[in-house]
């Protein structure tokens, strides 16, 4: 399975530069959590459903806000990384050998 989108929730979501970096790495946009706080609210809706505020996680999740806008991998960077990775992935073993 090979996800579609990137959820992205926690203080990571205020710094712009650092969700287009990601998008360009993972080359899948980014869904940046509508509240800075998702963390803390996730942890909320999790309680609420524990004590019966919410039916059930159906319905907790039904409150989430949605996503603020992606951000979009940018092509050519996203190959980059990807010819990068690659390049590490042939170059790993020999690396971890010197290591030892």
């Amino acid at each position: 399975m090979q996800p579609t989108a990137v959820l992205a929730c926690g203080g990571s979501n205020r710094h712009r530069l650092w969700l287009r970096l990601q998008a360009d790495i993972y080359n899948r946009p980014i869904l940046p959590a509508a509240n800075p706080e998702a963390t803390a609210r996730g942890a909320a809706l999790l309680a609420g459903v524990g004590v019966g505020h919410f039916t059930g996680f159906d319905e907790a999740v039904r409150a989430v806000p949605a996503p603020a806008s992606a951000i979009l991998p940018d092509p050519a960077a996203a190959e980059g990384y990807e010819r990068a990775y690659q390049s590490f992935k042939q170059l790993y073993p020999a690396l971890k050998a010197i290591q030892k």
